[in-house]
């Protein structure tokens, strides 16, 4: 099988509209597909029509929340294989409400040390539910304030630079939400760093799985949390974090076989011996 559990539409960072998302899957020869957008599943329904509609891969809902441990943002992967709940919506419609709030200081940050970029043009680059430092990014490039979407984040966006609010939500606190309903967590592409000094809290936490496989990771860092995870009893899990972006490649490019992941595809009641492309 061929699985991607990270995928992005424009209903967050992502460039596609997720029927087109899901129709590239199909292209892709994927088998399972996820499309986890930042704090919002609304993607969901227009990609599960075009499954419907046009034939695989397998659609799971799911979500990527933003959460912060450690004076760190962290990324926690919500699988939800028997959909999302009131709980989950309400949660997601917090962390969007928190994104504009954050969104405005930042820009009101910006513009004290001259850059000059209104909210309305970090408004006008988002699509979706969700607003971002990419929006933002592509809002100062548009308005030709920064010269490149690089430019931006290496100098001012990026999270050190400590421009745009920190996330308010603790990670402990979403784990245990997606819990309560139903969900499966997974901790998203994990910094080396961050991983070794405290995969023991999260599974402390209730955290069930790790991003094991994911482009970022170097066969070392696969190794080491391969071992880590069996050790401590957490699912694998991997995906592209495909976003559409020029330079990432077709939707299918990056894929993580299926025997690689069999407990989280078990945990999700998905039988491998069937799949959707064959």
């Amino acid at each position: 099988m061929r699985i991607d559990l990270h995928v992005h539409s424009n209903r967050s960072d992502g460039v596609h509209d997720p029927s087109v998302v899901a129709r590239m899957g199909l292209e892709g020869r994927l088998d399972v597909l996820a499309i986890t957008d930042h704090d919002t599943h609304s993607g969901y329904a227009s990609a599960f029509e075009e499954t419907q509609r046009a034939g695989g891969p397998l659609l799971i809902e799911g979500v990527e929340f933003t959460t912060w441990f450690a004076s760190t943002e962290v990324h926690i992967l919500g699988y939800f294989p028997q959909g999302t709940t009131p709980k989950v919506h309400e949660l997601m419609r917090s962390l969007q409400s928190e994104r504009i709030e954050r969104m405005r200081q930042g820009v009101e940050a910006l513009s004290e040390l001259g850059l000059v970029i209104q909210f309305e043009d970090v408004q006008a680059c988002s699509k979706g539910d969700t607003m971002s430092r990419s929006h933002l990014a592509q809002a100062l490039v548009k308005k030709r304030v920064i010269r490149s979407y690089g430019e931006a984040f290496r100098k001012y966006l990026s999270s050190e630079h400590g421009l745009i609010p920190c996330p308010t939500r603790g990670a402990e606190e979403v784990i245990a939400l997606i819990a309560e309903e139903g969900g499966v967590s997974v901790w998203a592409h994990p910094s080396l760093d961050l991983f070794d000094a405290h995969i023991h809290e999260f599974k402390e936490m209730g955290l069930e799985g790790v991003e094991v496989y994911f482009k970022r990771a170097s066969g070392a860092h696969e190794y080491l949390f391969e071992k880590v995870s069996d050790d401590l009893g957490l699912l694998r899990s991997g995906g592209s974090d495909w976003h559409g972006h020029p330079g990432q490649g077709k939707l299918g490019t990056y894929v993580v076989p299926g025997e690689q992941i069999e407990g989280l595809l078990e945990r999700l009641g998905i039988p491998q011996a069937s799949s959707p492309q064959t």
